[in-house]
């Protein structure tokens, strides 16, 4: 994944374009930025990110994030409503997951830092679409980064490909009866009062009747 990835943004950053680089959870992003920033390692680089413990999480992935600047993107918004953003004058702003920035308040900062300070701005998300833009052709990628993406697999993709282990289905099978027999047979044991164990008792048949009754309603509905 990385080794497609990475490529592609480069060749966006040379050309002085923004670019996302949209892969799912658990395949790499990470390690990307990484070696983007290993890359770049003479530029400046703020990282926006909503970690919140985001500089002990960033430094423990590798030494290189020890030479950013890193942000929560609440920690940006204070900045920007106290008129503290200069540390925002960089070569890249790099903002994890990238779908943040279309919340109102922070999408506000985010637009003047790119605005004002105009840095190259490099995205990561695994979710391009943000709900409000479900049904749409609407995306991040489309909306702040002119459509500009690396990356683009799909975790089906990844897991053909070997990246991803396919999923292990487990079914669970149980009788409701017999494992509230021996509840009731364990509530005995407890050493509980008769009144804790009558009111127990009362809510475990109350609760069996009522998940029959709405299991019964979804059938008829159906």
């Amino acid at each position: 994944v990385q080794t497609c990835a990475l490529p592609i943004l480069e060749d966006y950053v040379k050309r002085g374009k923004d670019c996302c680089v949209v892969n799912p959870c658990g395949s790499g992003k990470t390690s990307v930025m990484a070696d983007f920033l290993k890359n770049h390692a003479d530029k400046s680089a703020v990282i926006l990110t909503k970690q919140a413990n985001a500089k002990a999480y960033y430094e423990g992935k590798d030494p290189c994030f020890l030479n950013t600047t890193i942000k929560t993107y609440s920690m940006m918004l204070s900045d920007y409503r106290n008129d503290r953003m200069d540390e925002y004058n960089t070569d890249f702003l790099i903002v994890d997951e990238a779908h943040y920035i279309g919340a109102n308040k922070w999408s506000e900062a985010f637009t003047y830092i790119r605005d004002i300070f105009d840095p190259l701005v490099i995205g990561f998300t695994a979710t391009p679409q943000r709900f409000e833009s479900q049904g749409t052709e609407e995306t991040i990628v489309t909306e702040y980064f002119d459509g500009n993406s690396a990356g683009n697999f799909t975790a089906r993709q990844l897991q053909q490909q070997g990246v991803f282990k396919e999923p292990e289905y487990i079914l669970s099978l149980y009788n409701l009866e017999s494992e509230i027999e021996d509840r009731l047979e364990k509530l005995e044991d407890a050493g509980l009062s008769d009144q804790k164990i009558s009111d127990y008792k009362s809510n475990i048949v109350k609760d069996n009747v009522e998940g029959e009754n709405n299991e019964n309603k979804n059938d008829n509905d159906a």
